[in-house]
């Protein structure tokens, strides 16, 4: 997905997402302005992760990161390659294949 703001072009951005992280990009923002607090579950955490890498939001990140090495097991292993994959995040694609290993 693209967000683009056609309005005012000089001072405009092009973001191109994976659609996954497209649909998380509110959750960002949410963390942003929100007191910073979220609630990561096993089918936002691979995507969340990859989004705040994407933005370097550093402390996010290693929320996210944080809360999947507790929630990251073999019966949930193929949710995070699935959601890995969507957004081409490889590494976590072979540490969750290492879990169903």
């Amino acid at each position: 997905k693209e967000f683009t703001d056609k309005s005012n072009t000089m001072n405009v951005s092009d973001v191109y997402l994976p659609n996954p992280a497209a649909e998380v990009f509110p959750l960002l923002l949410d963390y942003f302005y929100d007191l910073k607090t979220l609630d990561f579950n096993t089918k936002n955490a691979a995507t969340l992760r990859y989004i705040s890498n994407y933005f370097d939001v550093r402390d996010l990140y290693g929320k996210v990161v944080k809360f999947m090495e507790s929630d990251l097991t073999i019966k949930t292993a193929p949710s995070y390659i699935l959601a890995a994959e969507a957004v081409m995040d490889k590494e976590l694609v072979n540490i969750a294949s290492t879990v169903c290993a």
